[in-house]
C-alpha cells in the first residue's frame, strides 16, 4: 500500500488526464486522417500537424501504455476504497439484476 501523499495523487491524476487526452486525440486523428475513406491504402508519408502515420501511431501506443500504468497506480492508490465499497458494503451483490 502506498503512503498517502497529495502530490503523488495529483501527479497520478494529472498523468491520467494528459496521457488519456493524448491517447484519445491521437486515436481519433489516426482514424480520421489515415483510415477513413482510404479503402485500406494508408498514405503513411502524409503529414498531419507535422507528423506522419508512424509517428502518430507511436504516440498513440506510448500513451496507451502510460495510461494503463496510471490506471494500475490509481487502483493501488485507492485500493482501500475499492475493498470497502465492493466487499464490505456488498455493492457487488446489491447491484446484481434480479430475474
Amino acid at each position: 500500500m502506498l503512503k498517502k501523499n497529495p502530490m503523488r495523487s495529483f501527479l497520478i491524476n494529472l498523468g491520467l488526464l494528459l496521457f488519456g487526452t493524448a491517447m484519445v486525440f491521437s486515436g481519433i486523428l489516426i482514424q480520421i486522417s489515415y483510415h477513413m475513406g482510404h479503402h485500406g491504402e494508408i498514405a503513411t508519408t502524409h503529414l498531419v500537424l507535422g507528423l506522419n502515420y508512424f509517428n502518430w501511431s507511436d504516440l498513440h501506443k506510448i500513451s496507451i501504455v502510460l495510461v494503463s500504468m496510471g490506471i494500475v497506480f490509481h487502483i493501488i492508490w485507492h485500493w482501500k476504497w475499492y475493498k470497502t465499497v465492493m466487499w464490505k458494503k456488498k455493492l457487488v451483490v446489491k447491484n446484481q439484476q434480479k430475474v
